[in-house]
């Protein structure tokens, strides 16, 4: 690093610090060095670079520590920071931030948090391949929708398949849902839960982990109903990891677009996509990534915490989970949203003394979170509330947002302390010329 005074970063394989990421653009941002430091330029990529969680609008001065990130999630290597990887003289920091993973028999993925995890290069080792959440399978994910033994990839001389084995959430194709022993060739891409395996030409697998890679888009929607146009062209993006408010008066479209979003309601034109596919050409695919928190309690109030997640993780999850699993994963996600110790209390009613109003909304969320979607939507989580209920609510959001989630939210006149968690505002008006105006 002594003597290279700028760097290009990337995806782009000519880049001085490559970024395998799908996040990250092929020329992202440039680092230069200058005679007091280091300055930063975001060169006009997708998803933006950010420094200290303020999106880079034009060069800046920046130093190791400050959190330099590509896209919300994706954390940026400094050149140098790691062992080089055989660099031929004059090519200075090049590197590639990326890792290899034989299977089958092979070790655990890096230990990244999922939205900072790197691809992996999967190996058929024999002639199949087990995929699933059972340690004892070939290739372990780690993922609560992914089943026990979920499906196998097997060769017969050059060519490649894939089959099912009864999963609960089902093995996909380009997409498409298999039911058979399905052949594959290079190219293809074939779906597990939150993970995608792409097939490479020299018959590997390249894996991706969606959890934290989630972008939403949506391009020109409209609804129709009863003969009034309840939304109108309307385009938006929310990136991996945002954290974004959906405002806007009473009787404007909030709950209409959510329900466009979250895979409810069909626009009469437009599309919604999910890392650039439609969600409702391939919503049996994205459906388990998905989460939604409805304005009103899904809980029964005679039920303690527990007993509550208990039953909707058994609904919810696949069947191959024993109860002692689904324990386990009601501790993590009560541990997550700051509810340990309030497991034996009952959920309560009016009538009824239990759980305070802001953990009622919180175990309404934990619900979702049994599944750990990528994506959640929440009508209204803070109605009803204190301003302190409030503030904890959105700052355990905030705290899913930065772990790699998105998630957009409904809310209705928040503070400016509230307000401060959110990322980004979409604000959904009535049309000026129309009867509701």
């Amino acid at each position: 690093m002594a003597r290279q005074k700028t760097w290009l970063v990337g995806s782009g394989t000519d880049c001085d610090v490559v970024v395998p990421h799908p996040n990250v653009s092929a020329n992202h941002c440039r680092l230069t060095r200058s005679a007091t430091g280091f300055v930063l330029e975001d060169l006009q990529s997708s998803n933006g670079t950010f420094v200290n969680g303020v999106r880079l609008v034009e060069p800046m001065a920046v130093s190791r520590q400050d959190q330099i990130t590509l896209g919300r999630s994706v954390k940026m290597p400094w050149p140098g920071s790691t062992p080089v990887a055989s660099a031929d003289e004059g090519q200075g920091s090049r590197r590639a931030v990326e890792s290899t993973e034989r299977s089958g028999l092979a070790g655990a993925s890096p230990s990244l948090p999922p939205h900072e995890a790197v691809q992996v290069t999967v190996t058929l080792r024999g002639s199949a391949m087990v995929l699933g959440r059972d340690p004892q399978c070939d290739h372990v994910l780690d993922y609560p929708m992914v089943s026990w033994q979920h499906a196998r990839i097997t060769r017969d001389g050059t060519n490649l398949f894939v089959e099912d084995l009864n999963s609960a959430n089902g093995t996909f194709v380009n997409g498409g849902r298999i039911r058979e022993r399905t052949a594959v060739k290079p190219g293809d891409v074939v779906g597990l839960g939150s993970y995608r395996f792409s097939v490479g030409t020299d018959g590997s697998f390249r894996q991706r982990d969606y959890r934290g890679d989630l972008t939403v888009e949506a391009r020109g929607i409209s609804v129709d109903a009863v003969g009034r146009r309840l939304l109108d062209g309307v385009s938006l993006t929310i990136y991996p990891s945002e954290f974004v408010g959906l405002m806007g008066p009473s009787g404007a479209g909030k709950s209409t677009l959510m329900n466009v979003l979250n895979g409810y309601t069909p626009p009469r034109c437009g599309e919604v996509l999910i890392n650039g596919r439609s969600l409702y050409q391939h919503f049996d695919e994205f459906r388990g990534m998905i989460g939604f928190v409805p304005q009103d309690d899904i809980i029964h109030s005679e039920l303690t915490v527990r007993e509550a997640l208990f039953y909707s993780a058994r609904l919810r999850l696949p069947s191959d989970f024993s109860n002692r699993d689904i324990h386990k994963r009601i501790d993590a996600v009560l541990a997550q949203l700051g509810l340990a110790g309030i497991d034996d209390v009952l959920i309560g009613s009016p009538t009824r003394k239990g759980i305070s109003g802001g953990q009622r909304k919180r175990v309404n969320l934990a619900m979702e979170l049994l599944t750990d979607p990528s994506v959640l939507f929440l009508d209204e989580p803070t109605s009803g509330l204190s301003s302190e209920d409030t503030l904890i609510v959105m700052e355990v959001l905030r705290q899913l947002a930065d772990s790699g989630k998105t998630i957009l939210l409904t809310i209705h006149q928040p503070s400016l302390e509230a307000f401060s968690k959110l990322d980004n505002v979409v604000v959904v008006a009535k049309d000026a010329g129309s009867a509701d105006a």
